[in-house]
């Protein structure tokens, strides 16, 4: 096997490994929250003049192993992609393969095609062009077409190089919500710590019922274009862009 072929291969590995601590950070989850209390409840509110609907769960913080974990993964899955890329210039005669590369990502395509255009990987660039731009689309103009999940793969990856993630603590949600006969909500939730999501008004304690038990999620936080979004879910859709990626690369270079 030779280059761009081996790494390729390389690539692959790095989405399997990542996909194995995907299942680890899943894993670590399911047992905090299964530990962690969760709680709906009414509580009065001034003199008598209404009850709120109070949703959350424990404050205390979350385990400094999700941050680390998802910090790894969103790490390997975007290497992964440069792996591929270098695996071209790797294949390049006459090209010094120890100025690292990564795959290119601009803003519109037409930064993309000037990018491609410069790109120190040989004859292969005929069929690495139309690859990048029109089937990776490996930029952030997504009215036109930009590839949201692998910019924001490569953005929190960024972040993660100088930062820790952000991660917010919890968010419970209540399903299907009935406040006496006249109220039914699908659903309420409430991000972090315990606290009010729904006043109901009148001196009487109202009756509330909901659906099963209260469910917990980890959510992304300030990160632009994943915020509030839930944590593995989200990392699978990384896992899943970087998997077709290579495998565009794989199919165009066969």
């Amino acid at each position: 096997m030779n280059e761009p072929q081996i790494s390729f291969e390389h690539a692959k590995l790095k989405v399997e490994w990542s996909n194995e601590l995907i299942n680890n950070l899943k894993t670590a989850i399911t047992q905090e929250i299964n530990s962690a209390p969760k709680r709906a409840s009414m509580k009065l509110q001034g003199e008598g003049e209404a009850y709120t609907l109070s949703v959350g769960n424990s404050e205390k913080g979350l385990p400094a192993e999700f941050f680390l974990l998802a910090g790894d993964i969103v790490s390997n899955l975007r290497a992964s992609l440069d792996y591929c890329w270098m695996g071209l210039v790797r294949s390049a005669e006459g090209v010094n393969t120890s100025e690292k590369k990564t795959l290119p990502i601009a803003d519109n395509r037409k930064g993309l095609v000037s990018m491609i255009d410069k790109a120190p990987i040989g004859g292969t660039l005929s069929k690495a062009k139309p690859l990048i731009i029109d089937t990776i689309k490996s930029h952030r103009d997504f009215a036109a077409g930009g590839n949201r999940p692998l910019i924001a793969l490569n953005e929190l990856c960024n972040w993660n190089k100088h930062n820790r993630l952000i991660i917010q603590t919890r968010r419970t949600i209540l399903k299907n919500v009935q406040i006496n006969e006249n109220i039914s909500i699908g659903s309420v939730q409430s991000d972090g710590d315990i606290k009010g999501a729904i006043a109901v008004g009148g001196p009487n304690r109202p009756n509330v019922s909901h659906e099963g038990d209260a469910a917990i999620e980890i959510i992304l936080g300030a990160h632009e274009l994943v915020e509030n979004e839930s944590l593995i879910p989200t990392l699978l859709n990384f896992s899943k862009v970087a998997s077709e990626t290579i495998e565009a690369f794989c199919e165009t270079f066969r």
